[in-house]
């Protein structure tokens, strides 16, 4: 431990780092909870807590006392909430990955993430690239590239770093010897960790790069050709075989086929082929930049490919398998361009995230719901505090009306979704006549496409992204009041976008998102875990429904209210619910009543 190390951690000390004049009761308490806990704690904090000047005040106490046992970082999820952070605490230091930059070497309209960049630098061709030994351009007359010189100061600054999750996961843990450990970490937005780090953890091969690779190394006499070339044979096969069964998850024997042709590729020496031949110009960086990119994640992920294929590989006769791989074939193609993919997902991600640890480490969010589920999930076993919530129950509504129909694939019954659409579209129509705009969350797409059809039908403006528009822009233009309703996917809207200030004061969720059967991840799951998997997934759709609740209830004066249509839900829903939610919950009323209550409720803001 350094000389200047926080042995003790006291309330006293992070009050000294708050950085506001007023501090609310349950900043007071989670302060106290971290204190009581020496800096490693678990807290369910709902909106309007405080919860970013907590961790910062915290990590802050940390810093401030030197940082000989290592860095102090605060992990978002996406990169709008580390602007939000920067914006309240300006004396953070921040730090995004390349897909946030321009490349320099592509004239700034290429994104850093899209090119070959290792295989630029690797080469000498790049003369943009920062050394981070001495933050110096490759070439003085070229400017330094953004990204080289933010992950440069960013190494060296004594500030509380703040940055995404895949930042801290690529370029700090996977970088350790060259950043060191966390003397501190705060995890914002907790829940949905182990969700992150599985996307980030995982990787598609399609048989439409590996075609582009081969060609180029063809072209240029690599020795690395003929060992692509039998894996690609291999991958074809494997998946011809699984044609007719699309998504099923991979057995042990087609798994080891997989890596024992992986392994005798040499990363490294393909890396090296192809920087060769950049030097000797017999590759073109600008006219052929998607090929070397494709041999660039080929070659960077070689080793993840094999580990993560190992890790779905049972071993031993009682341990399980920690990820799982399967094929995608001909009914998704990007452009013509991949006809079949291998996709490797990473699953069991316990060991990860306890690597991503501090010395000390809060970890928080406005829902954590069942601790023993979220322990299931993310392998996080802090002590665990719910705090109070900060606004009156009184200014919201949960309903779960008792004449709505039970939407489950095995129960609905024909004609019960169309007609249950066609009312909520209707109800949207009316709180449109009195002002009120409404949010309508559906699991799928098709769902929220019939749903656009019925809204058009009741002249209703439907809003929603696709044709060009993105999820966000949609959201956007809908906060700046275009539209009567925001329509969007469970996966798009349930969590992330803000509607305070009665932007929409009305939210319906159509059904729970419980996995499809024959998704992959379910199928492994359910392999892993047997009956015991649907208190996980019952805590995913919970989570979700908490995260949609809260969308229009952002601060102490706003109203809002949130009707969960289908009958699933009213089997789980309250017992699930907080204790401070629970007076909020109407689930005795049928959908005309809950329709009536809204409108009272609502016309009093």
């Amino acid at each position: 431990m350094g000389g200047n190390t926080i042995r003790t951690l006291t309330q006293a000390q992070m009050h000294k780092q708050f950085p506001f004049a007023e501090m609310l009761q349950n900043q007071i308490l989670g302060f106290e909870k971290i204190a009581q806990h020496n800096g490693t704690v678990l807290l369910e904090a709902p909106t309007g807590t405080g919860k970013t000047a907590i961790g910062y005040s915290f990590l802050k106490a940390i810093a401030k006392k030197g940082t000989a046992d290592g860095r102090c970082v605060y992990v978002t999820p996406n990169k709008t909430l580390v602007q939000q952070i920067k914006e309240q605490h300006p004396d953070v230091e921040i730090a995004f990955g390349k897909n946030e930059f321009p490349c320099l070497y592509y004239g700034g309209t290429e994104n850093a993430d899209a090119v070959p960049c290792s295989l630029l630098v690797l080469s000498g061709k790049c003369g943009h690239y920062v050394d981070q030994e001495t933050g110096v351009a490759r070439d003085p007359a070229c400017e330094k590239c953004p990204y080289y010189e933010q992950t440069y100061n960013a190494k060296r600054s004594k500030k509380i770093l703040v940055c995404t999750t895949a930042f801290y996961l690529f370029t700090f843990l996977f970088n350790k010897d060259k950043w060191g450990d966390a003397s501190a970490v705060v995890f914002d937005e907790a829940h949905a960790i182990a969700n992150t780090i599985r996307h980030l953890l995982s990787y598609e091969i399609s048989d439409y790069r590996i075609a582009r690779a081969i060609t180029l190394l063809e072209r240029i006499q690599s020795d690395q050709l003929k060992a692509l070339v039998s894996f690609s044979k291999t991958m074809q096969r494997i998946v011809k075989n699984h044609a007719e069964d699309d998504n099923k998850i991979f057995d042990v024997s087609e798994i080891k086929q997989l890596v024992e042709k992986l392994e005798c590729v040499n990363a490294d020496k393909m890396r090296s082929d192809i920087s060769t031949a950049l030097r000797l110009n017999l590759v073109n960086p600008r006219q052929e930049m998607e090929t070397l990119k494709h041999i660039e994640k080929l070659a960077l992920d070689l080793r993840r490919y094999i580990r993560t294929f190992e890790f779905a590989l049972p071993y031993g006769e009682k341990q399980k398998p920690l990820a799982y791989a399967y094929a995608h074939s001909a009914s998704e193609q990007e452009a013509g361009k991949v006809r079949d993919k291998i996709v490797v997902r990473s699953y069991y991600v316990h060991g990860i995230i306890r690597a991503l640890y501090g010395k000390r480490t809060v970890a928080y969010s406005a829902t954590i719901g069942d601790p023993e589920a979220f322990k299931m999930d993310t392998g996080i076993d802090f002590p665990f505090y719910s705090l109070p919530e900060s606004f009156p129950a009184d200014n919201t509504r949960i309903y779960a009306p008792t004449d709505t129909p039970n939407l489950a694939q095995k129960k609905v019954k024909r004609g019960q979704r169309a007609r249950l659409l066609r009312c909520i579209a209707k109800v949207c129509g009316a709180f449109i006549h009195s002002g009120a705009r409404s949010l309508f969350i559906a699991p799928s797409n098709e769902e929220c496409n019939q749903f656009l059809k019925l809204s058009a039908e009741e002249s209703l403006r439907a809003l929603t992204y696709g044709n060009g528009i993105p999820a966000r822009e949609a959201a956007r233009l809908f906060k700046a009041g275009e539209g009567d309703v925001l329509v969007g996917t469970t996966a798009q809207y349930s969590q992330g976008v803000d509607l305070p200030n009665q932007i929409a004061p009305i939210i319906f969720s159509l059904r729970p998102d419980y996995p499809n059967p024959n998704d992959p991840m379910a199928q492994f799951e359910y392999e892993r875990f047997g009956q015991g998997v649907w208190r996980l997934w019952r805590w995913r759709v919970m989570i979700n429904a908490l995260q949609l609740r809260g969308r229009n209830i952002r601060g102490k004066d706003d109203i809002g209210v949130s009707f969960f249509c289908s009958a699933q839900y009213g089997e789980f829903l309250f017992s699930a619910l907080p204790d401070y939610l629970k007076p909020a919950y109407r689930g005795d009323w049928t959908f005309a009543e809950c329709v009536a209550d809204a409108q009272q409720l609502l016309g009093k803001k």
